[in-house]
């Protein structure tokens, strides 16, 4: 087995079953898929029961430990060489698993691969796209901007098994471990729109200055070696400033234009397109659930 898919669960029955026909989609079949519940209670994990392929494996606790638990879980879990990251409220173009893949196998020593994002409404109709830019992991700019879309992340699985993201930092796991494994590891990027998130009707105020919270507690563990005192202390200001903006923005009910910012409107040739790929995924049958 190649390459496993982990796909965490929490309470995504209205969205999972498309999230999962993006996986039967991949032109790139040497796969195996990971479906990791966190403790659902709406219904979730009798809608994947349905699933008859043997390629597909449940695991279901009753408990709900949290993402970061659930991603160390699925390096563990994984049989493949690598590791596919996926949320189960999003989907993937057919040719995301292809172009990552060929990107690490003949690229020796790149530990993780990453790509641009599609944003897409709540129902799936596409809208932007966003993070097409080359890759850039100095230390500044992931303590800046972040950089790696961290869903669309795919990586070694032995290199995901040395470097397990740190439950302290929940929210912003990823930053964390992007700006900790940076100096000694190797990053890379296919810029094409490959993986679709559905940000649009997606703000949670209390999510938002979450990621704030921690994003300011990773400055102050690694912005004083990298940026200096001065630097460092002019990034927590300007995350305390967004996080007022988040407030001052939800109170106003301005707070949807958080979800459509640094996004590129798409033009109408390119909508279309994307309206057919996605039409594409929605049509890829899923043994068990279609053909019971």
């Amino acid at each position: 087995m190649l390459l496993t898919i982990g796909l965490p669960i929490f309470n995504n029955r209205s969205t999972v079953l498309e999230a999962v026909r993006s996986v039967f989609a991949q032109t790139f079949q040497d796969w195996e898929l990971l479906l990791v519940d966190d403790g659902s209670t709406d219904g979730s994990v009798e809608l994947l029961r349905k699933i008859r392929d043997p390629r597909v494996r449940l695991f279901v606790d009753g408990t709900h430990r949290g993402l970061v638990a659930r991603l160390n879980q699925i390096a563990r879990e994984a049989r493949g060489d690598f590791v596919a990251r996926m949320d189960a409220d999003d989907l993937m173009d057919p040719e995301r698993c292809r172009w990552q893949m060929e990107q690490l196998l003949g690229t020796p020593g790149v530990d993780v691969s990453s790509t641009g994002v599609l944003a897409i409404d709540g129902e799936a109709r596409p809208i932007g796209v966003r993070a097409l830019e080359p890759l850039d992991v100095s230390p500044r700019t992931i303590l800046t901007r972040g950089s790696i879309i961290h869903a669309s992340v795919i990586a070694r699985r032995d290199w995901m098994l040395a470097h397990p993201y740190d439950r302290r930092f929940p929210r912003a796991e990823d930053r964390e471990l992007w700006i900790r494994t940076c100096g000694s590891s190797r990053f890379a990027k296919v810029c094409r729109p490959l993986y679709f998130v559905r940000e649009i009707d997606r703000f949670v105020r209390d999510k938002f200055l979450a990621s704030y919270h921690t994003e300011r507690r990773i400055l102050k563990k690694y912005g004083p070696s990298t940026l200096g005192r001065f630097g460092t202390a002019a990034l927590l200001a300007r995350s305390y400033l967004k996080s007022g903006v988040v407030v001052l923005l939800d109170k106003l009910g301005w707070a949807s234009s958080l979800m459509t910012r640094h996004q590129t409107l798409l033009t109408e040739p390119e909508r279309k397109a994307f309206e057919r790929i996605i039409e594409t995924i929605r049509h890829t049958p899923i043994p068990g659930v279609d053909h019971e």
